[in-house]
């Protein structure tokens, strides 16, 4: 009985320690934040055709035309994902880390590849559907020359999602158009 008591005595403390911890959530935590809107807007763009299947089609050409390795293609839920891998030596970081290294006699490490991923989400619009959304998102894993990550970021270059939604605008036309 008395090691019973011990029992419930130290689980009481270590509930009432563990909820006095209890961390919540931020309210700002999940507000979106002014660059949200620009970004999906970036990202985003309405093809007239009702055929999901033409447009995940014209979708897996671009990626596959602009260097892309397919990694994963659903067409029923329209999803088209693949990576390609890139050198990702910077003269600039190069030269920096070789100053540092005459100066203080120790050596840093520089970005040697990457890889480069670019995901699709392909969908008939819910409240129209005349015409298919796409939404593409890049993004890049960098490593060093000690093989440690050193940039996992999302590319936001206006002109990397120009051009992909220009050659897949073309290829949705081709396709529509059995060209």
């Amino acid at each position: 009985m008395h090691n019973l008591i011990k029992v419930v005595a130290v689980c009481g403390f270590c509930l009432s320690v563990s909820l006095g911890c209890k961390q919540t959530l931020p309210k700002e935590a999940l507000a979106l934040s002014a660059d949200s809107l620009k970004l999906r807007q970036l990202q985003t763009r309405r093809f007239e055709t009702n055929s999901d299947t033409r447009v995940v089609r014209a979708t897996v050409g671009v990626l596959q035309d602009l260097g892309y390795n397919l990694e994963e293609t659903e067409s029923t839920l329209g999803i088209v994902t693949g990576s390609k891998d890139r050198n990702a030596v910077e003269t600039g970081q190069v030269v920096g880390v070789i100053f540092f290294g005459a100066l203080t006699g120790s050596a840093l490490p520089i970005d040697t590849k990457q890889k480069i991923k670019a995901s699709a989400v392909i969908r008939k619009n819910a409240k129209n559907t005349s015409y298919i959304l796409v939404r593409v998102n890049f993004h890049r894993i960098v490593w060093n020359s000690r093989n440690a990550i050193s940039k996992l970021e999302r590319l936001e270059d206006p002109k990397l999602y120009q051009d992909f939604f220009t050659r897949l605008s073309k290829s949705v036309f081709l396709e529509a158009n059995s060209i």
